[in-house]
């Protein structure tokens, strides 16, 4: 069984995988939106951003946003490969 207080080991271990996950996590970001911003355009890029932002704001207060965006496009891929036959 594991004690229920960390160890200064753990914590140091912890610590430093959280610090090492957020830096590489900044510089994925930091190479990968300049890509979507050349590849979506400006506009679509500040819609995807939009979204981003509501679905993250939706999952703070639990309303099913996430759940009510995935389930409108699997529908509306469905949709359109019904009308791609």
């Amino acid at each position: 069984m594991q004690p229920l207080i960390p160890s200064s080991k753990q914590l140091v271990r912890s610590s430093v995988s959280s610090v090492l996950s957020s830096i590489i996590r900044a510089l994925v970001l930091f190479i990968v939106y300049p890509l979507y911003i050349y590849n979506l355009g400006t506009e679509i890029f500040g819609v995807w951003v939009m979204l981003n932002v509501l679905i993250g704001w939706s999952q703070i207060g639990s309303l099913g946003i996430p759940q009510t965006v995935m389930k409108f496009v699997s529908g509306f891929s469905q949709h359109r490969e019904k009308k791609r036959n």
